[in-house]
């Protein structure tokens, strides 16, 4: 880790949900380019409607070492005057939201990191 880069907490609830989203290591690394894009800049995040801190990242379909991950989406919160995000909540996406890459094999990691 980089000195410049944010802290990442998750709380219980994050976990919780974590367990709920399929096979946790490929559901794990879906979730890496968030990860990364949540220890360099996390502000630049979208926030999510009507909650002024609370901020949400999505991934887009991907089939990991035979598993199939859903689109999910995470809600964080970060806290700019110590750099830490707070992980909240990760689950599927709903049908209407599910994002698909050009196949499902393709490792090129493009979820909306904001920079």
């Amino acid at each position: 880790m980089r000195e410049e880069d944010w802290e990442i907490i998750e709380e219980r609830a994050y976990t919780d949900s974590l367990s709920r989203c399929g096979d946790i290591q490929a559901v794990e690394a879906a979730l890496y380019g968030i990860d990364y894009g949540l220890r360099r800049n996390p502000m630049n995040f979208p926030l999510v409607p009507g909650l002024a801190e609370t901020h949400f990242a999505k991934t887009r379909l991907r089939v990991i070492e035979g598993s199939v991950v859903p689109s999910l989406r995470m809600w964080f919160r970060p806290r700019p005057q110590d750099r830490v995000v707070f992980k909240l909540y990760v689950e599927p996406c709903p049908p209407g939201e599910m994002k698909f890459g050009e196949n499902f094999w393709d490792t090129k990691d493009d979820d909306g990191i904001p920079f």
